[in-house]
């Protein structure tokens, strides 16, 4: 058995998410700005052989591209893409504050400008402030000039387009899901914690068994086995990465008994932790 696909197999989200990008990287034609509008501005341009992240950081804007119009609110963004046609103008008395950054995307390490993605339309980002600070910290790159510095603002570009994509392709979750989101983080980095169910669901304003049907949906499992799984794989690293024996590995994630942790244990993995333990060193001792 190669304990390693069985550590995979049981922590994976469901397959019910977008696919990868077609395209893996970005190569930046300049260097990304934030540019504050004048009064009078005006942006009149047929876009060029390259790609354009334009995002609203603050300010309103009245945009026409390819005789579509669209109002632009601060967190909205769009990746105009060659040959477009755009004429952008703004309030004088609410002027534009707006990131841009320009690109050829990278598949199978050549430039092209054929993506299935794009160009991508108006989109509310998901998450308007972190998408924010994130420009802005591509421009902190800008000052440093060196080769990394560069390869560290295409990585940033490149992630600021996958969150676009990703708030174009799925609307933001409603406010009860993103509840049940923060009890499934907090399940994620507190393995050890027994989380009551009835007391999740009182949060959430929702009965348990609404409760376990929205988590399902969000995770592919309902909370209980959630939680044994993800409590199973924090014991799979103790196991595989510190001195900790069996007792102590069940005392940490509070399985106050070690039978019935040892039970759990090879209900997930096949395998009794002794013998998963043994089975790391083996792997080990063969490909070190």
């Amino acid at each position: 058995m190669d304990y390693r696909r069985e550590v995979v197999h049981y922590s994976r989200m469901p397959m019910n998410g977008l696919e990868k990008l077609s395209f893996t990287s970005v190569r930046l034609i300049d260097a990304p700005c934030i540019f504050h509008s004048e009064a009078q501005w005006r942006w009149r341009v047929r876009i060029p052989d390259y790609f354009n992240l334009w995002y609203v950081i603050s300010g309103c804007a009245l945009m026409a591209c390819d005789g579509i119009h669209s109002k632009l609110h601060p967190g909205m963004g769009l990746i105009l893409g060659p040959g477009q046609q755009v004429d952008v103008r703004h309030d004088p008395q609410n002027p534009v504050v707006n990131f841009a950054a320009h690109f050829v995307p990278v598949q199978n390490g050549k430039t092209t400008l054929s993506t299935t993605e794009l160009p991508l339309g108006v989109t509310q980002a998901a998450q308007p402030h972190l998408f924010a600070e994130l420009a802005s910290t591509t421009l902190s790159c800008r000052h440093i000039g060196d080769g990394l510095a560069e390869q560290q603002q295409e990585g940033l570009v490149y992630h600021l387009i996958t969150m676009l994509w990703r708030s174009h392709q799925q609307p933001p979750p409603d406010p009860i899901d993103q509840n049940i989101l923060a009890h499934i983080e907090n399940m994620r980095i507190q393995p050890g914690t027994r989380f009551s169910i009835p007391e999740l669901a009182a949060t959430a304003h929702l009965s348990c068994s609404q409760y376990t049907r929205r988590f399902t949906r969000l995770t592919g499992e309902p909370p209980n086995r959630f939680m044994m799984n993800n409590r199973i794989r924090r014991a799979c690293m103790l196991l595989r990465d510190s001195p900790l024996t069996i007792q102590e590995v069940a005392d940490a994630l509070e399985y106050h008994d070690t039978f019935f942790f040892s039970r759990q244990f090879k209900k997930v993995m096949d395998l009794s932790p002794a013998a998963y333990r043994k089975a790391v060193m083996a792997q080990r001792l063969m490909h070190p």
